[in-house]
């Protein structure tokens, strides 16, 4: 059944591996559950609509379907809406994830799932825009500070009542990750013309960095991490600069993650790399091999949130590398404490707190993080 769900998760399916397998036994309320949690039940649907199936399980996927493409163009609509106040108040901005990457990576909106509108804007018009939207009618969801979010976070977060969420981005990783340069991010910038509307957007090389990103730091959490990366390879494989993107992997520490990507989409979703990519990779030692090989593959479908993590701290390129990425669980940042506790301020008594209580600012911080 897993084998079925990857041979559907893309948009180029090989049509007789997929009639292969549907000859075998299938429960199919599972498989259309496991594509609903790894976000490509819209995929399923494409690649199975035209074969024979349940008639219970094509409409359920149809269903699913449609309210995605429903779902993804009034969210366009909205997004667009949000792009024309930015532009007419002279604030640069980058489109991120979203319809837009459903449109020009997958060349359908309906066929990828979003849930909140993402976009990038420079360092210093962040507070410009946040200040912009508030006013618009948007509410800050969080309880942390200004000087928090700009020294530790990479996006602000801002709720509508009608709307929905949307996160404003200023870089594309937290500071204790791959923190990227602005001058990195803002160079080679490319206007896309999707559906009558020009989008600013990432050159290949940044765009694949991105969903290379999303999927290491968001822990392999689904299905749909690995697709976009194997999506934005099958797209711009002509046109990426692998030369140029190699060192970007290497900058930002994200060869291994690259290299499990390269593994997982050719054992998976049965995708081969490029040749002039294959030729250019880095080479690394046995013990990463060996991670790399060892990476259990259900742990992308339907793993545990703990093993996922410890999978993480695995493939981290250096062991350098560890206490910026575990050191905030257990010395967090004093607005976190304050968050977790409730308290009027980021005082002295939050530095009590860590003394007098040093297992409760761990696990208050690591809840008050699952809660924003």
């Amino acid at each position: 059944m897993d084998q079925l769900l990857f041979a559907c998760a893309k948009t180029r399916a090989d049509t007789s591996a997929i009639n292969t397998l549907l000859n075998g036994k299938i429960d199919w309320d599972h498989l259309i559950d496991l594509a609903l949690v790894n976000q490509v039940a819209p995929l399923l649907y494409l690649n199975l609509r035209d074969k024979s199936i349940p008639p219970a399980a094509k409409a359920s996927l149809q269903a699913i379907y449609r309210y995605n493409l429903i779902h993804n163009l009034t969210l366009d609509a909205r997004q667009k809406k949000i792009f024309r106040l930015l532009a007419e108040e002279g604030i640069d901005f980058i489109a991120l994830k979203g319809p837009v990457w459903a449109e020009l990576i997958y060349g359908n909106i309906a066929l990828r799932h979003s849930s909140d509108i993402d976009f990038l804007v420079r360092e210093n018009e962040l507070i410009k825009t946040r200040d912009l939207l508030i006013n618009s009618g948007w509410k800050s969801i969080e309880s942390l500070s200004e000087e928090y979010f700009l020294e530790q976070s990479q996006h602000l977060v801002l709720t509508h009542p009608e709307i929905g969420g949307v996160e404003i981005h200023w870089n594309l990783a937290p500071f204790n990750r791959c923190r990227i340069p602005p001058e990195i991010l803002w160079r080679d910038i490319r206007s896309e013309n999707i559906a009558g509307f020009q989008y600013k957007m990432f050159p290949p090389e940044i765009l694949l960095l991105h969903a290379l990103i999303m999927f290491f730091y968001k822990s392999f959490a689904s299905l749909k991490l690995l697709v976009d990366v194997s999506e934005i390879i099958l797209r711009y494989e002509q046109e990426i600069d692998w030369d140029k993107f190699i060192g970007l992997i290497k900058s930002y520490n994200m060869t291994k993650a690259f290299l499990l990507c390269l593994r997982l989409r050719r054992e998976l979703l049965k995708v081969d790399s490029p040749e002039k990519l294959l030729i250019r990779l880095p080479k690394t030692s046995f013990i990463n091999r060996f991670l790399i090989t060892k990476f259990p593959y259900k742990l992308i479908i339907s793993g545990n949130k703990g093993r996922r993590y410890f999978w993480r701290l695995l493939i981290l390129d250096s062991p350098q590398e560890l206490f910026p990425v575990i050191g905030p669980y257990f010395i967090p940042h004093r607005d976190k404490v304050v968050a977790a506790f409730n308290l009027r301020s980021a005082d002295e008594i939050t530095w009590r707190h860590y003394l007098w209580y040093p297992m409760m600012v761990f696990y208050g911080s690591f809840f008050a993080k699952k809660r924003q």
